[in-house]
């Protein structure tokens, strides 16, 4: 595998290369986002750079297709919003961290799913949809029950996965949708956010998927692992 590194400081490119390569990673580095050079399997990208976000290089690179992967770290604390993050102050646990990283990314990749992700919220669906594609998976969004509802109908496929806020139009519209899209074999299991305190909503939305509390700061992160770590509706 090719892993391209953009990062500014040099101390932490090194400490980067030296775990990719100890892993037998093909090692290139670029200090700014004029560097890149597609094409690369992983990306692994500082944030804090002169002339651009990480995160926003990110969605760059992977939109074009230059890189197939994307992993970000930082020292910033306002990062809950990224899937992988490692405090780059600290050169121990940068090292762990990228060590476990490149041991991951060596054995099998993480299966491709097929995600819908549904939410009347703009923010946390491209925050939760960023972070599902920067892992590999194929993502459809909607802002409303009825867009959902075009979407499986139009694509005629089976989603692995749907993402669902639970209060939308209603304060039970996600688990509503998640009956019909379970029972008219539209997703193969589901997983909900919300932040209602009703215990009889959220038993209804428990019964049919996983639930993550809605306003945890790192819900759409908690989110994508739910995805990649759930069962499917038979075996939860």
């Amino acid at each position: 595998m090719r892993a391209l590194v953009v990062e500014d400081s040099p101390i932490v490119r090194q400490v980067v290369a030296r775990t990719l390569e100890g892993k037998g990673f093909e090692v290139r580095h670029a200090e700014r986002k004029g560097d890149c050079q597609p094409v690369f399997d992983v990306a692994v990208r500082g944030l804090d750079l002169p002339d651009a976000r990480g995160d926003v290089l990110a969605t760059q690179l992977l939109d074009a297709g230059v890189v197939g992967k994307a992993v970000l770290f930082t020292a910033a604390r306002d990062s809950q919003r990224l899937a992988s993050v490692i405090d780059a102050d600290d050169q121990v646990e940068l090292e762990r961290c990228l060590e476990r990283l490149a041991s991951t990314l060596k054995r099998a990749d993480v299966t491709a799913s097929r995600v819908l992700v549904v939410d009347d919220d703009v923010l946390t669906v491209r925050a939760t949809a960023r972070l599902l594609r920067a892992r590999g998976h194929r993502v459809s969004t909607a802002g409303s029950i009825g867009d959902a509802v075009e979407i499986v109908t139009r694509e005629r496929v089976r989603f692995d996965v749907a993402v669902l806020d639970i209060e939308m139009d209603t304060p039970t519209a996600g688990v509503d949708l998640a009956r019909v899209l379970l029972r008219r074999g539209f997703v193969s299991r589901v997983v909900f956010h919300s932040g209602t305190t009703s215990a009889e909503v959220l038993e209804q939305a428990a019964q049919l998927g996983r639930v993550v509390p809605k306003g945890h700061p790192n819900t759409a992160t908690w989110l994508v692992f739910d995805v990649e770590n759930g069962t499917d509706a038979e075996g939860r």
